[in-house]
């Protein structure tokens, strides 16, 4: 069983991988953190000490004003709850508690 499931695994890998979702994310990804002025504006909010200050606020209205960034955020989120239901599916394969018995 163990075998089978670490093999379905990485079929998994091999699709999440060749999905257009996570091509699109890695390139988005990339062309982010090459932008020096969009970096620039994460590293002040990730630095500001209060997030509901007015300049974190700001930076954070910036920051989401970059259309590359709202894409990235929304695969983001679309593969993390694909990530929630594989999990799911795999928790539910390795509580069988009838598993190991013969």
């Amino acid at each position: 069983m163990e075998e089978k499931i670490q093999k379905k695994t990485t079929e998994i890998i091999t699709l999440l991988e060749k999905d257009p979702r996570m091509i699109e994310l890695k390139a988005l990804k990339e062309k982010l953190l090459a932008d020096k002025s969009f970096k620039e504006l994460l590293e002040k909010y990730q630095l500001a000490e209060y997030k509901n200050s007015k300049e974190a606020q700001e930076l954070k209205t910036k920051i989401f004003e970059n259309k590359d960034y709202v894409r990235y955020q929304q695969l983001e989120n679309e593969l993390y709850f694909l990530t929630l239901d594989i999990n799911r599916h795999f928790k539910e394969l390795t509580d069988n508690k009838d598993c190991g018995e013969n």
